[in-house]
């Protein structure tokens, strides 16, 4: 069987990406569809007529959609590129196993495209998808071209990288900055530079599993890993010779080399002191994010960035035009007669959902609340 590094030095090759509308795949697609290949691609969705402006921007961007019913599987087909949601009943998966083609899951594509230049990956349970953002943003704005390819929409765009999606920047490929998933494990696969892992709670697996898989993860990066400090302790001796340990307080004034001060908290937003080393950093953290939690995704960014040759002042200054992700406490309506505003949040562990309520009521004295689950692990906790 070919393998998918081979595929991807011949510009010959087709992929064709089943389940292609998700959040994740369609990144992808679109990279390869950018980078020369050709790319094709199914999903339900289309089959039941949703979702037409995406697949509108497929078709534009060279990208042909077909029915999810095996047909549009030939031998002409160098590899079937699938995802955790897709199920192996699927016609096209049954059909690609018929003609013994190579079915690849989208993490082992990543991991090929993020092996050309290896740079940084963000996990953890929570707040990754900020985090990647907020240092694409900081590269971005100090000259880096980054390739950053996210599991939300990122609300700016970049002014060295082109965006082929909200959560796809395309640029130098040497310079990657991913969100590695951690909720089906397949984070392992990345031997990354830099490694953030942002926080380890329960999600979609316990916390032994999680220790394991961060420990794994750890113990594959090149240079420095990014963490707090309870997330250290489980990871710590994982470390590589050659690799750091960057410690980032999680709570204000807490332990770590890079730890902070709230100053102030409005509808503006946030106003942080960046504490590195015992020095405050000479100028605050201005977010147009609320939110402590923001803040510690903010510091996590900064020390990463870092790496890159970039002052934390430099990323401070940086982080002030960061305008957030979509579906992150995101304002999606308002009635400004009634004083009534819609906000769309993707929270669905425990941490995720105490940190969005303990900053929505800072600011609201009365919610009301309509809950959505986001998988079946969450339910277990």
């Amino acid at each position: 069987m070919t393998g998918l590094g081979d595929l991807l030095a011949d510009k010959r090759s087709v992929f064709y990406f089943c389940g292609i509308g998700g959040v994740g795949m369609r990144a992808l697609a679109m990279l390869l569809r950018h980078r020369g290949f050709q790319v094709r691609g199914s999903d339900r969705v289309f089959d039941q007529g949703s979702e037409s402006e995406l697949r509108r921007r497929f078709e534009e961007g060279g990208i042909r959609i077909v029915p999810q019913n095996g047909e549009g599987i030939t031998s002409e087909i160098s590899a079937l590129i699938t995802s955790t949601a897709v199920e192996k009943q699927i016609p096209d998966v049954c059909r690609a196993l018929e003609l013994g083609l190579p079915v690849f899951h989208r993490s082992e594509l990543l991991s090929e495209i993020f092996a050309a230049g290896p740079a940084v990956a963000v996990t953890g349970t929570s707040g990754k998808s900020t985090v990647t953002a907020m240092i694409g943003h900081i590269l971005d704005i100090h000259g880096f071209s980054p390739t950053v390819i996210n599991g939300a929409d990122i609300l700016n765009s970049p002014r060295h990288s082109q965006a082929l999606f909200p959560n796809l920047w395309a640029g130098d490929p040497s310079c990657c900055v991913i969100e590695a998933d951690e909720s089906d494990g397949s984070c392992r696969r990345y031997f990354p530079r830099v490694c953030v892992i942002t926080t380890m709670s329960r999600d979609h697996m316990s916390i032994d599993e999680l220790e394991d898989v961060f420990a794994q993860v750890t113990a594959q990066t090149q240079e420095v890993v990014v963490t707090n400090p309870a997330v250290a302790e489980s990871v710590r001796e994982a470390l590589s010779e050659d690799t750091s340990l960057e410690m980032v307080s999680q709570r204000e004034m807490g332990q770590g080399r890079w730890t902070f001060r709230c100053l102030q908290s409005d509808e503006a937003g946030e106003r942080a002191q960046i504490i590195v080393d015992g020095e405050p950093v000479e100028e605050p953290l201005l977010l147009q994010l609320p939110g402590e939690h923001n803040i510690y995704d903010s510091l996590l960014a900064i020390a990463a960035s870092s790496i890159f040759g970039i002052q934390p002042s430099e990323a401070v200054r940086a982080l002030a035009s960061f305008r957030g992700l979509g579906r992150r406490l995101e304002v999606v309506g308002e009635l400004k007669e009634y004083g009534i505003r819609v906000i769309d949040d993707f929270a669905h562990n425990p941490e995720k959902i105490q940190a969005s309520l303990s900053t929505l009521r800072k600011r609201h004295p009365r919610l009301l609340i309509f809950f959505q689950l986001h998988g079946y692990g969450p339910t277990r906790f």
